[in-house]
């Protein structure tokens, strides 16, 4: 499975936009808009976006020169053992192609399989924390996880 960097976000609004993705992606979303990552894949300095093409995306954007935010998100066809698989190599191409340092995300409390798949990739929990932002105002458990080192 090959992993790329892509500035076209079809698949990424595709994916967000599917009516099983969506309950949980935008699970605190109130605008029955669509999910656009238009924005985001303009602005290439600030947002990374990846795809292995066929049913897997994610996001990362900047907090500085070696800090990123992660988001993923997979189609129906795309989970379990796939998915974690594919998460991996997410975070291998940013490791191997990006100078992060630490990437970090932040998962709603109420998806007790996103918070468990983010264990499974191997971040750290920093906590439950209350979030205030875009996308309402929630309790979310926090994750880091810093850049492996060689041994």
């Amino acid at each position: 499975m090959t992993i790329y960097r892509t500035y076209n976000p079809t698949l990424h609004d595709q994916i967000a936009n599917d009516p099983e993705v969506r309950q949980t992606f935008g699970i605190h979303l109130t605008d029955p808009s669509p999910i656009i990552f238009g924005p985001c894949a303009a602005r290439a300095n600030d947002f990374i976006l990846l795809t292995n093409d066929v049913d897997a995306c994610a996001m990362f954007e900047a907090h500085g020169p070696s800090v990123y935010e992660g988001h993923s998100l997979f189609a129906p066809t795309c989970r379990g053992r796939k998915a974690i698989k594919t998460g991996k190599l997410f975070l291998d191409w940013m490791w191997d192609n990006t100078q992060a340092r630490i990437i970090t995300g932040a998962t709603p409390v109420e998806l007790r399989g996103a918070r468990w798949f983010n264990r499974q990739l191997g971040f750290q929990s920093d906590g439950i924390h209350h979030l205030n932002g875009q996308w309402g105002s929630f309790d979310c458990e926090w994750f880091r996880m810093d850049r492996p080192t060689l041994t």
